[in-house]
This record gives structure tokens, C-alpha cells and sequence, in this order.
């Protein structure tokens, strides 16, 4: 499952604290190391390896690279641990699963709850790690005044979750369905500094990957878009675009490929002046729903938050919180009800997709989410 190309650490300081750090290659978990093994701990340099589909590029091999010439540089053992069966068994095929009955599920969440808090953490314990790190911009204990870079890092575990200090950079959307039990388990060294200071700390310390770029997109696709990976896998096909009353109004190359409020790649062939978003979706019936305005409600007079995770000690019925439905998107101040049905306090309604995540918070701390459906 794992090999080592390097001894441990000798560091005495904080060396009875081992840390299993995921490093992907990137710059925010390479500085993650540096920052651990600057405060003592015993860091451990975990690479995971991914999955992707036959005939598709591998995106890991370059990622592969840089994390085994950080973890050289940082002069920290270094060991590859396999995820495919994770990656192919747990995120791509709940997102093909997700997809082909009409919703629109988030695959970074998923990805980050079975593989690098499910294989890679339990490699880590198996393996007698004190904590977990990654790169992600979030922390587990309140906000504290800006790190001096050369103060390194310094953040407690409080076993919650808070926002990330650098809110563009914030990922904590994407961290709700992770188990608080291994959230306090876990520590995220950047957390607490803004992304211009984590690139000057990857500087400070030479470290091999300090300019490269951050990634994008799904983690085992690479290059490859989500739709391209929906046609190659579910070979949809072309169906009607309705109006609001069931008029059809154009073409489409197969529902599944579309989520609540997209504008593009569908052809409409009745008169318009303006663009038309999409409202809804019926896998069933292949068609989509559009309309000239976002505004126009659609199946949105009830939505629920299914398979929540609350990361809190107290009950997330009834309390006045703000509620995220899509990575940086807007905040809307809510309440869940006895059904867990979704009440918003300042308007009637807004449109979302069965299958995204909405992330409820309290100010700057996360306090956990669940999964959008249209009935209990």
C-alpha cells in the first residue's frame, strides 16, 4: 500500500506528536509540512494515490513527483498510499450514480469524506499518527491574531471547524461531512494565514514547488470536465427544453448533463430576446425546465437537508443560522424545522439542485450541512 524513501524525522522537539500530512504536490500542503516539522512535530509526507478512468491522462504522476521532492527537501519520510479503489468505488461512481438520477452532488465533498478522511486517516491511525494535516484553508480552533511567518505554526485543536482566516481561500464548504470525532484529529497548518503570506512561506523555505500553480477541477479528472466524463461514461442523450407551462422550446444533449441555473449549451428554437437558465431537471422523462428569470420558482416550495452531519454538540433544529448552498456562494439566514425542511427568514425561496451540499455556519464557524433534497 505504502512504501518510505526516507528515516523519520530526529527532531526531540514535539517528537513524541506524529503527523501524517497529506502533501498532493501543491504548494498549501507543502508548506503545511514545512510549518509542522518548524514546530516540531514528526511529519510524515503522505502522497495518495489517486484513480482515473481507463484511457483517460493520469494527473497524479507530475503530483507524485512534487510531493516526493518535498518531502526530500523537507528531509521527511515519505510514504504512497493507495486510494484507487476509494477514488473509483466511493467518488466516481457516486457521481455517476448521483447524476444519473437527476441531482447534482459535489464530488470535492466526497472525495475529501471517503478518501482523505476515510483511506488516508485510517492509514494514518493504523499506522500510529497522533493527527492528521492537510492543505485546506479551514481551522479547528477560533481565529487568532496573524502569524509573524517566523512564528510557524501555532493553531490548537478545539475540535471544531472555523472558516479559514483567508476567506477567498476558505474550503470549509467542502469539509462539512467530515466526522467532528476526526476533524479533532486533524490539523490545518494554513488555516490561519492569508494565501500571498503561504506563498512567501514557500519561498522562506525554498521549497521545490513554491510557484506552482494551484489545481482545478474534479481530482481524479485532471483536464477533464465533468461533462466530458458524463458523456464518455453514461452516453446520454438528446431530449426536449421546455418552457415553465411544457411547451417544448429547443434541444438538449441529455438532462443529466445540466444543473440548476446554467445558461449554456442547450439550443432553444422558439423566439427569444433574452438568455433562458435552467430551472429544473426529470432524468426520467430526459427534458429540462428553463425560464428567462432565476426568479421564477420551480418545485422550490419545499426543500429538505438530508444525511446531515452537525458538527456541534447541540441540536441544529430551530436555531437561526446562515446556510451556503454552493462553494462562496451567498449566505441565507434559515432555520431547519422538526422535518428538517429548510426555512428561509428574509425571502420565500431560491433555486437549488437535489444533490448539492448546503453548509450551515455561525459567523465564522462552520457548523456542519447536509445534502438537498425536494422531499423529507
Amino acid at each position: 500500500m505504502f512504501r518510505n524513501i526516507f528515516k523519520k524525522n530526529s527532531s526531540t522537539k514535539n517528537s513524541a506528536r506524529t503527523v501524517y500530512v497529506g502533501l498532493s504536490g501543491g504548494v498549501d500542503s507543502a508548506v503545511s509540512a514545512a510549518l509542522l516539522k518548524d514546530t516540531g512535530y514528526n511529519v510524515v509526507g503522505c502522497f495518495i494515490k489517486t484513480w482515473a478512468p481507463d484511457g483517460y491522462p493520469c494527473p497524479a504522476e507530475d503530483d507524485k513527483r512534487q510531493s516526493m521532492r518535498v518531502a526530500a527537501h523537507l528531509r521527511i519520510p515519505w510514504i504512497e498510499i493507495d486510494a484507487e479503489d476509494a477514488y473509483k468505488n466511493n467518488v466516481a461512481q457516486y457521481l455517476l450514480n448521483e447524476y444519473k438520477a437527476g441531482r447534482t452532488p459535489n464530488g470535492d465533498i466526497f472525495c475529501n469524506t471517503t478518501v482523505k478522511f476515510g483511506t488516508f486517516y485510517d492509514v494514518a491511525m493504523a499506522h500510529g499518527a497522533d493527527y492528521i494535516a492537510t492543505g485546506h484553508y479551514a481551522m479547528t480552533s477560533p481565529p487568532t491574531p496573524l502569524l509573524k511567518l517566523e512564528e510557524g505554526f501555532q493553531q490548537t485543536n478545539k475540535g471544531v471547524l472555523y472558516k479559514g482566516i483567508d476567506i477567498t481561500k476558505d474550503q470549509t464548504y467542502f469539509l462539512w461531512k467530515v466526522p467532528k470525532e476526526k476533524l479533532a484529529k486533524t490539523l490545518f497548518p494554513v488555516g490561519n494565514i492569508p494565501k500571498n503570506k503561504v506563498r512567501e512561506l514557500a519561498k522562506k523555505y525554498k521549497l521545490p514547488n513554491a510557484e506552482r500553480p494551484d489545481s482545478q477541477g474534479v481530482c481524479f479528472l485532471g483536464p477533464i470536465d465533468m461533462k466530458q466524463y458524463l458523456k464518455d461514461m453514461l452516453k446520454p442523450v438528446s431530449g426536449n427544453v421546455l418552457d415553465t407551462s411544457g411547451n417544448i422550446i429547443g434541444t438538449h444533449d441529455g438532462a443529466i448533463l445540466y444543473t440548476t441555473g446554467e445558461r449554456h449549451g442547450f439550443n432553444i428554437t422558439a423566439p427569444h430576446t433574452k438568455p433562458y437558465f435552467v430551472m429544473c431537471k426529470n432524468a426520467n422523462n430526459n427534458t429540462i425546465t428553463v425560464h428567462e428569470s432565476l426568479n421564477m420558482p420551480v418545485n422550490q416550495n419545499k426543500i429538505y437537508a438530508n444525511q446531515i452531519n452537525n458538527l456541534t454538540n447541540e441540536s441544529l433544529q430551530n436555531k437561526e443560522m446562515n446556510a451556503v448552498f454552493r462553494y462562496h456562494g451567498e449566505e441565507y439566514k434559515i432555520k431547519l424545522d422538526p422535518d428538517n425542511k429548510i426555512v428561509f427568514l428574509n425571502q420565500d425561496t431560491i433555486l437549488v439542485a437535489e444533490g448539492q451540499s448546503v453548509v450551515f455556519y455561525d459567523g465564522n464557524q462552520c457548523l456542519g450541512g447536509g445534502i438537498i433534497s425536494y422531499s423529507k
